[in-house]
């Protein structure tokens, strides 16, 4: 699998096409911590979606964006506005749930093609029709009553295929971000919309504009291009330094998740450029 294509699946591997083996991807994004029930909803949402930022931002680009959440990154050129650019592009993932393996599981997907699950909701959908029919011409309680708990039964069966952990969206509808005051989910300030940093060659990026009922903003894909794209400053020399370090016990960089100014010098630049 070339890296570019397994960066892109890391991130957006629900919207690439013939994803039904990259989806699997996604399972970086699944894997979150569970901020809920130890802090005020709002804010572990804000938490939530500030540790994909880091994830996504550390792991790929050897950044420390994340320490720009609350004010201007204190020593490389991320500014606060920019932090909450790139959590624009991820803004609308849902938010973690408990596992379950259901189609419209926030944090499960199945591992097979659209056509395939299409399939089988048709066969499902048939016999939930049958047992509500046969339940319509039933007189007698009990009979009613264990249709009604076939037909429960039947709607909570799992497609039969492999399931994998993953990120979903909220549909095509799109939210604003707002930068939030001291990272404070209850202090909202300017809104703000996705971009790259300046330090990396900004640019607006060119986003798509949902058609009405689609299942995703599609922007997560517009980093994710971005990220694996050759002209990324970063993203090859992260890597390259990774393999190093797996290799030979210590990274070109020291600090392999950060490449700024707080991180070590690379030993030999030139490897890194080659």
């Amino acid at each position: 699998l070339p890296y570019d294509t397994f960066v892109k699946a890391q991130i957006a591997g629900d919207l690439l096409p013939d994803n039904s083996s990259l989806v699997g991807g996604l399972g970086l994004f699944g894997l979150e911590p569970w901020y809920y029930g130890i802090t005020q909803p709002p804010q572990a949402r804000a938490d939530e979606r500030h540790d994909r930022v880091d994830m996504v931002t550390r792991g790929f680009l050897g950044l420390t964006a994340a320490c720009a959440r609350c004010h201007d990154h204190k020593f490389d050129p991320i500014s606060q506005r920019e932090y909450y650019s790139l959590l624009g592009f991820i803004r609308n993932v849902r938010y973690y749930g408990h596992p379950t393996q259901q189609i419209d599981a926030p944090g499960h997907a199945a591992l097979a093609s659209s056509r395939d699950i299409a399939a089988w909701q048709a066969k499902r959908a048939e016999r939930i029709a049958d047992l509500e029919k046969q339940r319509g011409a039933a007189t007698s309680d009990d009979v009613k009553k264990k249709l009604s708990a076939a037909i429960e039964a039947v709607n909570k069966e799992s497609a039969p295929c492999e399931w994998a952990l993953a990120a979903k969206e909220n549909g095509g509808r799109i939210e604003p971000t707002h930068l939030l005051i001291r990272g404070n989910a209850n202090t909202r300030g300017a809104e703000v919309v996705p971009a790259f940093p300046a330090a990396l060659g900004g640019g607006k990026p060119d986003l798509p504009t949902p058609k009405p009922g689609a299942s995703t903003t599609g922007r997560r894909r517009v980093l994710a291009e971005w990220i694996a794209s050759p002209q990324n400053p970063l993203t090859a020399r992260v890597f390259v330094n990774r393999l190093w370090q797996r290799l030979f016990g210590r990274g070109i960089v020291k600090t392999v998740t950060d490449f700024g100014a707080a991180g070590a010098a690379p030993t030999h630049p030139e490897l890194l450029d080659w």
